[in-house]
């Protein structure tokens, strides 16, 4: 079970500012968890500010792995997420729906889009302006035109979330060492067999395919 300890240590908290002000996300609240488990995510619900709740022992990890953690986490706060997961197919769209008419300066319909639209009013300031808004509300368009597939939607996220933690912590031998610990074959034996078997799992390929990608070369400007 996961026991609330209280504030992250300073220097933890410290790390939290500075990854979301690079990655330009929602400032939140650290509270630290007592567990052996590696974790660190973000908690949305109703009518409350969301969390980054971090387990003792996420929060002891070298500085690499930590900061891999943390900015995966902050890119799925930066991205919504965390709150649209919570969500079945129609309430997300009610949600979306609420954020648009709030970005078009519109009333909507329906208690779970003014809820949302209540969210974004709050948050217009921080939010880009001009051609970068008018983007937004674009695809929230496109979106809200049909069905979209949750799904892959959801896959490409957490592959761009892994590739953040990556460009944030600067080492590739962390990054992919917290994949693993995350993978359910290592978890029950590191052979060479669950090695293998992890390699080849979409995170891991994915990661590594952005690893020796011009792209990633151009950014950091050497492959690490």
């Amino acid at each position: 079970p996961w026991i609330v300890a209280g504030a992250l240590p300073a220097a933890r908290a410290e790390d939290v500012r500075k990854v979301a002000a690079r990655l330009g996300a929602p400032a939140l609240a650290g509270v630290l968890e007592k567990s052996d488990a590696v974790a660190i995510k973000v908690v949305a619900s109703a009518g409350k500010p969301a969390q980054l709740r971090v387990t003792s022992a996420a929060a002891t990890l070298p500085d690499a792995a930590w900061t891999f953690l943390l900015a995966r986490a902050l890119e799925d706060a930066r991205a919504g997420l965390s709150g649209l997961r919570r969500l079945g197919p129609s309430e997300r769209m009610q949600a979306l729906a609420g954020a648009q008419a709030a970005l078009l300066g519109e009333t909507p319909d329906g208690d779970r889009a003014r809820a949302a639209a209540r969210l974004v009013n709050d948050a217009m300031a921080a939010l880009p302006p001009g051609d970068a808004r008018a983007r937004l509300v674009a695809d929230l368009r496109q979106v809200l035109s049909s069905a979209p597939d949750w799904d892959g939607f959801a896959r490409a996220a957490a592959h761009t979330a892994n590739r953040v933690g990556l460009l944030a912590c600067g080492d590739a031998s962390a990054a992919l060492s917290m994949l693993a610990r995350e993978d359910a074959a290592l978890a029950k034996g590191n052979d060479a067999d669950a090695r293998r078997a992890f390699l080849r799992t979409p995170a891991a390929r994915e990661l590594v395919r952005f690893m020796l990608s011009p792209a990633y070369v151009a950014i950091v400007g050497r492959p690490r």
